[in-house]
């Protein structure tokens, strides 16, 4: 029986610390970023002889799968890269919650609604849940 506690003990202690994990990615963006050069196309303009200027779109779906391109701002383009690397780090935190809460259903744990701390505020397998749906819901609304 003190095994099974200890392993729950631990369990708490992974799952308190991926929460605090996700909450350093929680600035982030789902998508691609592709830079376009293109000239204006019309007749006799400066543009045919200078190099093309280089604009930078980022390319996500939206919650209802739909393909949407948004026009990254040139001094915005450093920002929307990190945000993109953010997602990728916290959908992999996001993973290893769910085998986590997981592993506690598995365990039989019968303190599973209890709260823990997680930096200032309580954290319960709810708030997690929250996190999930708000963070679906910021990745659906990037500009």
């Amino acid at each position: 029986m003190n095994r099974k506690k200890a392993s729950i003990k631990n369990l708490i202690r992974k799952r308190n610390a991926l929460l605090k994990k996700f909450e350093q990615y929680s600035d982030f963006a789902r998508g691609s970023i592709t830079s376009v050069c293109s000239t204006c196309n019309r007749a006799g303009c400066i543009c045919e002889n200078k190099t093309p200027a280089r604009a930078y779109r980022l390319t996500y779906k939206d919650s209802q799968q739909k393909t949407r391109t948004v026009y990254v701002p040139r001094n915005r383009f450093p920002k929307i890269r990190r945000m993109i690397a953010n997602y990728t780090k916290a959908r992999d935190v996001i993973e290893q919650l769910i085998e986590t809460n997981i592993k506690f259903v598995q365990k039989g744990d019968p303190h599973l609604e209890n709260t823990r701390l997680v930096g200032n505020r309580k954290a319960t397998p709810s708030s997690v849940s929250l996190a999930l749906v708000v963070w679906r819901r910021s990745i659906s609304r990037v500009t």
